[in-house]
């Protein structure tokens, strides 16, 4: 018992070695599990849209991808930590392999390597995403309506870059605006695509806030306030109804019942949470 309890806390100390720690491990777990919500809580919320485009393409083109960091390298970009991560990918397909190629990830057959910024927020330390290879620094993920023209330059009279005969899934530079143009990026045939399409041609998904995940002590403070509602609440309820909880009344059962399945309930999402963030288990969420 003692070894075990000595091993949870050299833990946090060993993963805290990496510049990230461990946060681009838990990412990578998260998307395996294709829980892009849950794996938003380790990213930059600039970046957020750029995951969720990228996202998109995988379910499209390599439902079944799978990731596995081999290794971790610490490095310092302009005085900013980051890390190099080397990913062993398996069960991608041809067209996965191609775009990878094209924004200069892939190493080797089934190798990609990646340098993620460290970057430091009033929510913490979270991880940048650059697997959609999208510069902009107010970005928004978009739905592109059809039929769409997406041009070379913000006009009318500039040349087509290709055209849009259905709905896609996009992101938009907010930024870079002109002439009731905005500037868009989408896949397209397992490429990236970028070029202006007409403001009203473009609305914004609902998911474009990344995920808010709660902390192990505010998991806690639920679950305190849960067991001090069933050991102050509940008995005082009943004192003033012992009558019709005797008698078999359905409403002070349902009231004890759903402060047992709230108490259940946050149980396992701490133990969910706890078993992710210490050893990368993913149970059913």
């Amino acid at each position: 018992m003692r070894k075990i309890f000595f091993c949870l806390c050299l833990l946090p100390i060993l993963v805290s070695c990496s510049h990230d720690r461990g946060l681009a491990n838990k990412l990578v777990g998260r998307m395996n599990a294709q829980e892009v919500e849950k794996a938003s809580f380790y990213v930059y919320e600039g970046d957020y849209p750029k995951m969720l485009l990228y996202n998109r393409f995988v379910e499209s083109c390599s439902p079944q991808l799978h990731m596995h960091i081999v290794d971790k390298e610490n490095i310092r970009i302009d005085g900013t930590p980051a890390i190099v991560a080397t990913i062993e990918c398996k069960n991608y397909s041809q067209m996965y392999k191609q775009y990878m190629q094209s924004a200069g990830l892939w190493q080797e057959e089934g190798i990609i390597r990646d340098t993620m910024r460290i970057m430091d927020t009033k929510d913490g330390r979270r991880l940048s995403f650059d697997w959609c290879k999208i510069s902009g620094d107010n970005l928004l993920f978009v739905s592109i309506s059809s039929p769409s023209q997406i041009r070379k330059e913000p006009s009318m009279q500039a040349d087509v870059v290709t055209s849009l005969s259905c709905y896609v899934a996009g992101v938009v530079e907010r930024n870079d605006m002109a002439n009731g143009f905005v500037k868009c990026f989408f896949f397209s045939s397992g490429e990236m695509v970028s070029g202006y399409v007409p403001q009203q041609n473009v609305s914004a998904q609902k998911n474009n806030t990344p995920f808010y995940a709660l902390t192990w002590w505010q998991y806690v403070g639920i679950l305190f306030g849960i067991v001090l509602f069933i050991g102050v609440a509940v008995p005082f309820f009943l004192l003033r109804s012992a009558i019709e909880v005797f008698s078999g009344s359905p409403k002070s059962w349902i009231v004890i019942l759903g402060a047992i399945l709230g108490v259940l309930y946050c149980l396992y999402q701490l133990l969910e949470m706890l078993l992710f963030e210490l050893f990368l288990i993913n149970l059913p969420y």
